[in-house]
C-alpha cells in the first residue's frame, strides 16, 4: 500500500467522520408478510460479549420481521478463522452467513467460499457505504462482503490519575512510556495491551509503524520492514510490555480491558469497540475517569483503519435470506442499537449524521485523530504467515530473547519469499 493511496484513504474517512459527505439514508426493510418464514440460516460469528450478544439480539428481531431463523455458532476468536475453513472445506453447508476480517477475504475467495454479492445490491445501495470499508470487501474488484462497522486503535488514560501526578496527555511515544513507567510499582502497572498472538499485537505494531514513517512495503510493493524506523517501533511496542501486568502475553482485548476497568493500570491500549466499556459504570468501576486520544509520533497522529464484514456463504442454499438478513444489519435502526450495545462506530455514510450518537461516544474524537495518518489493516493473503512471525518476535524481544533489529531482518526474509 503505497503513501499515496494512505493519504486518500486518509481523507474518505476524515470526510465521513466529519460529516461533510452527501449522506444517504438506509430505509427500514418493508416486508411483505413474513417472506422467509420456515427458512433457518446458521451464522458463524466470534464469541463474546458484547457482540454476541447484540448479534443474538438482532437475530431474534429478524425472526420476528421475517419469519427466518438465525442460528448463531459462536466460536473463540482465536479459532474462528481455522473453523469457518475447516467447514467451508468440508462441504458439508454448515454455514449460511461468515463474519470475516477482511484480510481472509483472498483465501476464501480463492478457495470458492464466498458468494458474490454485486448482483445482491444496487450502486445505490453500494453508495450508502463508506466506499474504502466496501472496497475492503472486494477481491479482483468484485463484491464479497458487507462492511459491518469501523474501529481504529487508540490510547485511554486515566484521566483522574495524570491529574494528581501532573502528568499531561502522552503526545509521542516517549510520553507514552513515562507515564507508565511512573505508575508502575507497588501492585500497580501503567499500561495494559493484548499481547497474545491472536492478532492484536500485530496490530497495535501496524498502527504504530505509519507514525514512525514506515510500512511493510515500498512504493513499488516490495518488502520494505527492515528499516531503523520499523526496528524502533518494534522496541516501543516491547517496551510498553515492561509495564504491563504479570500474563500479559496471556492477554487479548478482553483481558487488557478488564485491567483497565478494575482499576489496575493508568494508561490502556484499546480499540474504539472496548473504549466505550471503561466509561461503562455496569462493567467498570473507574467509569468516568478515562480519556482518549491518538497514538502520536511526536505530535503526528497515527492509526490504522480496520473493519469487519458479512459474507454469504458459496455454497448456501438460502442466498436470498441470507443477503436480507446482511443487508438489514446494515440498516439505520440496527446500526444505532449496534453502536451503543457495542461502541462501534458504523460503516455507513449515515451514521455521522446522527449527532445525539456522536456525542455520546467520546472515542471517536481520538479516531478522527488517529485517521489523520492511517493505514488499511494488512489484507494480503500473505499476511497470516507474516502475523505469526511479527508477533513471536515482538514476544521475544519483550523477553529478552532477541534484538528489535533482529526481529525485523527475520520479518524481511519471511516477506521477500512470500511476495
Amino acid at each position: 500500500m503505497s503513501y499515496q493511496r494512505r493519504g486518500n484513504l486518509s481523507k474518505v474517512i476524515l470526510g465521513v467522520l466529519l460529516v461533510s459527505l452527501l449522506v444517504f439514508g438506509m430505509g427500514l426493510s418493508v416486508w411483505a408478510a413474513k417472506p422467509f418464514e420456515g427458512i433457518t440460516l446458521v451464522v458463524s460469528r466470534w464469541a463474546g460479549d458484547p457482540f454476541e450478544s447484540a448479534t443474538r439480539v438482532l437475530a431474534d428481531r429478524f425472526e420476528e420481521e421475517t419469519g427466518c431463523k438465525i442460528i448463531i455458532d459462536a466460536v473463540p476468536w482465536e479459532n474462528l478463522r481455522e473453523k469457518q475453513i475447516f467447514e467451508m472445506a468440508s462441504g458439508t453447508g454448515a454455514y449460511d452467513i461468515l463474519y470475516i476480517h477482511p484480510f481472509w477475504y483472498a483465501e476464501m475467495v480463492n478457495a470458492g467460499f464466498l458468494l458474490e454479492l454485486d448482483d445482491y445490491l444496487t450502486e445505490e445501495e453500494k453508495g450508502l457505504y463508506v466506499s474504502s470499508l466496501l472496497d475492503a470487501c472486494r477481491v479482483d474488484g468484485r463484491l464479497y462482503g458487507i462492511p459491518d462497522w469501523i474501529a481504529t486503535i487508540i490510547l485511554a488514560y486515566r484521566t483522574d490519575l495524570l491529574e494528581e501526578a501532573g502528568l499531561d496527555v502522552p503526545e509521542s511515544w516517549e510520553d507514552v512510556l513515562e507515564v507508565a513507567k511512573h505508575f508502575t510499582g507497588d501492585g500497580n502497572y501503567g499500561i495494559a495491551l493484548p499481547a497474545k498472538r491472536t492478532g492484536a499485537l500485530a496490530d497495535i505494531f501496524s498502527t504504530l509503524l505509519p507514525g514512525a514513517g514506515a510500512w511493510y512495503l515500498d512504493e513499488t510493493g516490495k518488502p520494505n520492514i527492515n528499516t531503523p524506523e520499523a526496528i524502533e517501533t518494534a522496541a516501543f511496542v516491547a517496551e510498553m510490555l515492561k509495564y504491563a501486568p504479570p500474563g500479559v502475553l496471556n492477554f487479548h482485548w478482553d483481558e487488557a480491558g478488564n485491567a483497565a476497568m478494575q482499576g489496575k493500570v493508568a494508561l490502556m491500549v484499546a480499540q474504539s469497540v472496548n473504549s466505550s466499556w471503561l466509561n461503562d459504570p455496569n462493567r467498570s468501576t473507574t467509569a468516568g475517569k478515562w480519556g482518549f486520544t491518538s497514538f502520536k509520533y511526536n505530535g503526528k497522529p497515527t492509526g490504522l483503519v480496520q473493519n469487519y464484514a458479512w459474507s454469504v456463504a458459496s455454497d448456501t442454499q438460502h442466498p436470498e435470506a441470507a443477503v436480507a438478513f446482511i443487508k438489514w444489519l446494515s440498516e439505520t435502526e440496527q446500526q444505532r442499537y449496534l453502536a451503543e450495545a457495542t461502541g462501534t462506530a458504523g460503516a455507513m455514510y449515515s451514521f455521522y449524521e446522527d449527532e445525539e450518537l456522536i456525542s455520546s461516544m467520546p472515542f471517536l474524537t481520538a479516531m478522527l485523530e488517529a485517521f489523520t495518518n492511517a493505514m488499511p489493516q494488512p489484507s494480503w493473503p500473505q499476511w497470516a504467515e507474516m502475523q505469526e512471525t511479527l508477533e513471536l518476535s515482538l514476544q521475544n524481544i519483550y523477553l529478552g530473547n532477541e534484538e528489535p533489529a533482529e526481529a525485523m531482518q527475520k520479518l524481511q526474509a519471511v516477506m521477500e519469499e512470500l511476495f
